[in-house]
C-alpha cells in the first residue's frame, strides 16, 4: 500500500487525519529502506498477514516460561512491563525500570529458538528519539528481536527513530497502561467517533513510521475490526475483540496463575495457581507429619555411604552437608541426578 493510499484511508476519519499527514508528508529518511533486518522482519509480517495467518502471542518474564512457550508453538514472546504486576508486585506497570526489562530479557532469550522475541521500551524510556534509540539498542543488546512501544501519533519520531537504528519496532495503541494514572484507570477505547478517528490516526502513523505490527488494547470491537481491515501490518489485539490478526495475554491470566485479579477479557485456560497451592500444601503437611519430606529409604542412602566407595574424596565429611543440598554426589555410583547448576 502506497502513501497516497494511506493518505486516502485517514479522510473518512475527520479532522485527525491533519496528525497523520503532517508526519506522512515530512521528508523521510530513505536510508531506512536499506536496513535489511527491520525491512526483512516488517516484509514476513506483511506477508504473513496477506496470507490470512493469525499470530498468538503470550508474555514471558524468565528462562522456564519462555521455553515452555516456545516449545508450544506461540509465534511471538512478550517481555511485557506488565511484569511490574504479576512478576514485582507494583499495582501497575509505572514503576518498572529500564533495569528491570533487561535483567528479565535476558532470561527469556535463553529459553527460546523460535519463536520472536519483543520487550517492552518501560515508562520514561522513550522521551526522545535518542533516548528512545538509546534504550532499544540496550534491549536488542539483552536479545530481543524486537521493542514494543505505546503510543500513536504521539510517538512517531521515536518509532522512526527505532527502525533507522535498526530494531524492528511493535506498535501499541488504544489503552495505554504506562498512562493508567493519568487516565485514572483502564478505560475502553473508541467509544465516540472523535476517540475512533485518533485510533485510526495512530494506527496509519505507527505502519508509516515502520512498525511491523501494532497491538490493539481495550479497544472497541468495531473499530479494532475496522482498523485491522484497512491495515497491511498486523494487528494483535486484547481486549479488543476477535476480529485482529492475532491475539496476545498475559501468560499469567491464560494460566490462572495470578488469582487476584483476572482481566474481564481473559478467559483462562488452567488454574495453575490452584495447582500449586495444593502441592504446597500437601508438602506442608507432609513435612509437618513426618518431619522429614523425603523417603526413609532414600535419605539413608544419601548418608550412610562408606568412604570408600568416594575414591578421591577424603574429605567427605567436611563436604556433606553442601553435597547434599547441591545434589553434588553425581560420581556416586550413579546415584544423584548430575551436579545442579548454581552448585
Amino acid at each position: 500500500m502506497n502513501s497516497t493510499e494511506i493518505r486516502n484511508r485517514t479522510v473518512e476519519f475527520g479532522k485527525y487525519k491533519n496528525h497523520a499527514e503532517n508526519f506522512l508528508s515530512a521528508p523521510q529518511n530513505p536510508t531506512r529502506s536499506s536496513l535489511k533486518g527491520c525491512g526483512a522482519v516488517n516484509l514476513s509480517f506483511r506477508e504473513r498477514k496477506a496470507g490470512g495467518e493469525k499470530f498468538a502471542m503470550l508474555t514471558a518474564y524468565d528462562y522456564p516460561m519462555a521455553r515452555l512457550l516456545d516449545e508450544s508453538g506461540v509465534d511471538l514472546v512478550l517481555v511485557g512491563d506488565s511484569l511490574g504486576m504479576v512478576v514485582l508486585g507494583y499495582p501497575d506497570t509505572t514503576s518498572v525500570t529500564m533495569e528491570h526489562m533487561v535483567h528479565h530479557c535476558h532470561a527469556v532469550v535463553r529459553g527460546v529458538k523460535s519463536a520472536f522475541v519483543v520487550a517492552d521500551l518501560p515508562i520514561g524510556s522513550v522521551d526522545t528519539p535518542e533516548l528512545a534509540v538509546q534504550n532499544a539498542l540496550r534491549l536488542h543488546e539483552a536479545g530481543a528481536h524486537g521493542v514494543k512501544l505505546e503510543g500513536g501519533v504521539s510517538r512517531c519520531r521515536e518509532i522512526a527513530a527505532i527502525v533507522e537504528a535498526g530494531i524492528p519496532v511493535m506498535g501499541h495503541i488504544g489503552m495505554l497502561p504506562q498512562r493508567v494514572r493519568v487516565e485514572g484507570g483502564y478505560k475502553i477505547k473508541g467509544k465516540t467517533p472523535t476517540e475512533a478517528e485518533q485510533l485510526y490516526a495512530d494506527a496509519v502513523v505507527v505502519e508509516k513510521a515502520g512498525a511491523f505490527a501494532v497491538v490493539m488494547e481495550l479497544v472497541r470491537h468495531e473499530v479494532a475490526r475496522k482498523i485491522t481491515a484497512t491495515m497491511t501490518i498486523p494487528t494483535i489485539g486484547i481486549g479488543s475483540g476477535p476480529d485482529c490478526d492475532g491475539q496476545v495475554l498475559v501468560i499469567h491470566d491464560l494460566a490462572g496463575l495470578f488469582p487476584w485479579f483476572t482481566p474481564k477479557f481473559a478467559t483462562p485456560r488452567a488454574q495453575v495457581a490452584g495447582s500449586i497451592r495444593e502441592a504446597v500444601q500437601t508438602f506442608v503437611q507432609d513435612t509437618k507429619a513426618a518431619g522429614e519430606p523425603y523417603s526413609t529409604k532414600s535419605h539413608d542412602q544419601s548418608v550412610t555411604l562408606e568412604k570408600p566407595t568416594l575414591p578421591g574424596r577424603a574429605s567427605l565429611e567436611r563436604k556433606n552437608n553442601q553435597s547434599l543440598h547441591c545434589g553434588n554426589l553425581n560420581s556416586v555410583q550413579g546415584q544423584i541426578e548430575p551436579e545442579a547448576s548454581g552448585c
